[in-house]
C-alpha cells in the first residue's frame, strides 16, 4: 500500500489527481488476499490435533473478530468516498495495517 496509501492525492504533470479509488481498490484486493490466508488457517485448525485446536481456534476468532471491525470501517469510508476526509483514510490505512500484522502472526506461528 505504501506511499499511494498514505497519500489522499498524487500529481501527475500539471494535473492534480485524486487517488482515492485507487486506495479503496488497493484495500479491497488486500482485504480479499488476507481473507484466504484466514481460511487457510480454519483448514489447518480443523485438521490440528486435539492439543494444538484450541490455540488456531483462538486465532481464528480474533481474526474474525478484526476483519469485522475493519470491513465494517471501511464500508462507512466507501460509502461516504467523496467527502472522506484524509483523517479518516489515516485511520482506514491504519486498520488495514493492524489487520495485516493480525493476519501475519498466525501465519508464522502456524505457517
Amino acid at each position: 500500500m505504501g506511499a499511494l496509501w498514505r497519500s489522499a492525492r498524487y500529481y501527475e504533470g500539471d494535473r492534480k489527481l485524486n487517488t482515492s479509488e485507487t486506495q479503496f481498490e488497493l484495500f479491497e484486493s488486500q482485504l480479499a488476499e488476507w481473507k484466504v490466508q484466514v481460511v487457510k488457517l480454519e483448514a489447518k485448525a480443523a485438521g490440528a490435533d486435539d492439543e494444538a485446536k484450541p490455540a488456531y481456534v483462538r486465532e481464528v476468532n480474533e481474526l474474525k473478530a478484526k476483519f469485522s471491525k475493519t470491513e465494517k470501517q471501511y464500508n462507512e469510508a466507501r460509502k461516504a468516498q467523496k467527502g472522506t476526509l484524509p483523517d479518516t483514510m489515516d485511520g482506514l490505512s491504519s486498520a488495514g495495517r493492524d489487520l495485516g500484522h493480525a493476519v501475519g502472526k498466525p501465519i508464522r506461528r502456524f505457517g
